[in-house]
């Protein structure tokens, strides 16, 4: 047995030293073999760009998608935009059209260095500005929007404030004066007046004062400008409940004697 177990221990040791022999045989061989399959084809060059990031085409892509997105931004701008900018949009809703008034910039300095001064009153003050013929232009189509009657009173108002509704009460009543009617113009904004703030005068007494009391006569509330024919009853003192004071009979009354004394009688309005 003793004998069994050693042969079997040679017989495993030259076994496994046969194996490593031939393994080392195969490694001797590798490295004396000098056969080498890789060749070189083309020898690489620096490249004098870089690669990323990739200029023209994102310029490109960014001006392109710039065009399409503004575009499609204004194409939504101009669908969700509801106002009413052109004689176009006023046609639509079935409204007459009385003409367009160009933006007024007040300049509080008496004169320019390149034109004349630009005030509220432009129609007095800067006739031959594009403003006043604009004004002019409203107010024989106002005349002649009713033919078969005589306008009498005209309420001036809009959507919201400083729109320019003063701006227009004014200058309406000063070229209706021009032309030989006697006009009024009443501000009735109780909120926020500002017909005194053109003629540069106090608001000390005007409408409230004829409204609450009816022995107060219309010419001793009445400014007296220095246009011919044009008057301005400003609010006076500012009620603290504007709303319920214009629906009492003595608003009423007080329009009534205004119409009674004035061929034209003009409303500037709150909101």
């Amino acid at each position: 047995l003793e004998y069994r177990r050693l042969e079997y221990v040679a017989s495993s040791s030259k076994e496994l030293q046969t194996q490593i022999l031939s393994r080392l045989k195969e490694a001797e061989l590798q490295v004396k073999s000098r056969a080498n399959n890789v060749r070189i084809l083309e020898e690489a060059k620096v490249s004098t760009r870089p690669i990323y990031p990739r200029k023209g085409l994102n310029l490109a892509a960014a001006l392109i998608l710039a065009l399409l997105g503004g575009s499609l931004l204004a194409f939504a701008f101009d669908y969700a935009d509801n106002s009413v900018r052109s004689q176009q949009d006023l046609e639509v809703l079935g409204l007459t059209f009385l003409g367009i008034i160009p933006v007024h910039r007040k300049n509080t300095k008496k004169k320019l260095q390149d034109g004349p001064k630009q005030t509220d009153l432009c129609v007095f003050d800067n006739p031959k500005s594009p403003a006043a013929e604009c004004i002019r232009t409203v107010r024989t189509n106002l005349l002649f929007m009713v033919p078969d009657r005589e306008l009498r009173s005209i309420v001036v108002t809009s959507a919201s404030p400083s729109e320019g509704k003063t701006f227009t009460c004014v200058n309406i009543g000063a070229v209706m004066a021009l032309s030989g009617a006697r006009t009024l113009v009443i501000d009735s904004d109780l909120r926020r007046p500002r017909c005194h703030k053109v003629f540069d005068v106090r608001n000390e007494k005007g409408l409230t004062n004829m409204v609450m009391d009816n022995s107060i006569s219309l010419d001793e509330m009445v400014y007296k400008t220095e246009i011919p024919g044009l008057d301005m009853l400003f609010t006076g003192p500012l009620p603290p409940n504007p709303s319920e004071l214009i629906h009492t009979n003595g608003f009423k009354r007080t329009i009534q004697r205004a119409l009674g004394e004035y061929d034209r009688v003009i409303f500037d309005s709150p909101p």
